[in-house]
């Protein structure tokens, strides 16, 4: 990816629109690339987490002050 990256940078005229969901230092890579970095957390859809121990499912519940609780 640095290596791509680096390529069209040396180009110069080439606009570069990427999307990641799981990119880990996307706010790096922007930096290194000044570049301008836009970041959402809206889902159009809800997403439920479960964990499975056994047969049995337990459904996460997230709070915006506390860990994860089952």
């Amino acid at each position: 990816m640095e290596l791509i990256l680096s390529k069209l940078a040396f180009l110069g005229s080439v606009q570069v629109i990427a999307m990641s969901a799981t990119f880990p230092n996307i706010g790096q890579v922007a930096k290194w690339l000044q570049a301008e970095l836009f970041m959402t957390d809206f889902r159009p859809t809800k997403v439920d987490e479960y964990i499975k121990q056994g047969q049995k499912y337990f459904k996460i519940i997230r709070s915006l002050e506390a860990e994860p609780t089952l």
